[in-house]
């Protein structure tokens, strides 16, 4: 099965979004990793919600990377010809992947997504950009409970921006 990774933004009081779902408050300065990050995978999987608001960007920032779309509708059409879209749990939707030899699954889901996965316990790595902004409310990072899970800080990177970029890996098993 293909290592999963949740590469994401946060603010320090842990949201994703603003209260209208926004991201503008996102640091564009630089690359912060993604470039790198990106070069690592070989499919996207990504929730409703995001694939809505990263459709609203324009041209398709993702070009013929294969895209999963979690939602209850599965039977919608896709905007783009990379995009499937699939309902279910988790670790049934890593089965149906074909990836790359040693390339990444990018978690690119909001908090229900990343939840449902981190409670199935298939998260292998997160790499967390903190922006040095409080929202105040928002969209969070995680959502419900879940069971705990023990992490290694494997890197951590801050830049003059003031964002701190840390990479974390499951201590065993799946997070």
């Amino acid at each position: 099965m293909a290592e999963v990774s949740l590469f994401i933004a946060a603010s320090l009081d842990g949201f994703t979004a603003d209260p209208e779902g926004g991201i503008g408050w996102l640091f564009t300065d630089e690359d912060y990793g993604y470039e790198a990050f990106f070069a690592s995978v070989g499919a996207l999987v990504m929730g409703r919600r995001t694939y809505e608001h990263v459709l609203g960007y324009g041209a398709w920032p993702y070009g013929a990377t294969p895209t999963i779309v979690l939602t209850t509708k599965p039977s919608m059409s896709a905007a783009v010809p990379s995009v499937s879209f699939a309902s279910g749990q988790p670790a049934d939707i890593l089965q149906t992947l074909d990836m790359p030899q040693g390339k990444k699954l990018w978690l690119a889901a909001g908090a229900q997504g990343a939840s449902d996965f981190a409670r199935a316990g298939l998260i292998d790595e997160v790499v967390l950009s903190i922006h040095p902004v409080l929202l105040g409310g928002g969209a969070p990072l995680f959502e419900g409970p879940r069971p705990r899970q023990d992490l290694d800080l494997v890197d951590s990177r801050s830049y003059e921006s003031g964002l701190v970029q840390l990479t974390y890996r499951r201590k065993t098993g799946r997070i």
